[in-house]
């Protein structure tokens, strides 16, 4: 008799945990989450590089014209270099006041190895940061 109380308890206790505990266990729940694009941006956004998500700046007829109007100038001693038109330039400065009149294209062809790293070093002195200039915050990637 023992045995048949024991058995007819742990039946009652499976028909329990197999139909009524389900549904009072799924009529409980929150609300179910709902995993949108936005939600896994918002997820892993701080393991992305920014660089990913930089608009892409698309060149224009006015940034064109600005590039042809402006040029850097680069004095070292008395002299002012600068690129214009793929060619580079020198004239003779005074005071920071170029004086047009000495301008000439720089001939390369002649010079000796240490006048060529001269050349190679205001070239690259004219050329950096283009990217960087007026007002731009200097993230390269956007």
């Amino acid at each position: 008799m023992d045995y048949l109380l024991g058995f007819l308890v742990a039946i009652g206790m499976f028909l329990f945990f197999r139909f009524v505990a389900p549904r009072t266990i799924s009529k409980d729940l929150g609300p179910k989450i709902r995993y949108s694009q936005t939600h896994i941006h918002e997820i892993i956004k701080n393991n992305i590089p920014d660089s990913m998500f930089s608009p892409v700046k698309n060149p224009t007829q006015s940034t064109h014209h600005e590039k042809s109007m402006q040029f850097k100038v680069l004095f070292i001693e008395k002299e002012a270099y600068w690129i214009k038109e793929n060619a580079l330039f020198i004239a003779e400065q005074e005071d920071g006041v170029v004086k047009e009149e000495t301008a000439r294209r720089v001939d390369t062809m002649g010079m000796n190895r240490v006048q060529l790293e001269k050349v190679i070093y205001i070239v690259d002195a004219l050329n950096e940061g283009t990217d960087n200039d007026r007002g731009y915050t200097g993230n390269k990637g956007f």
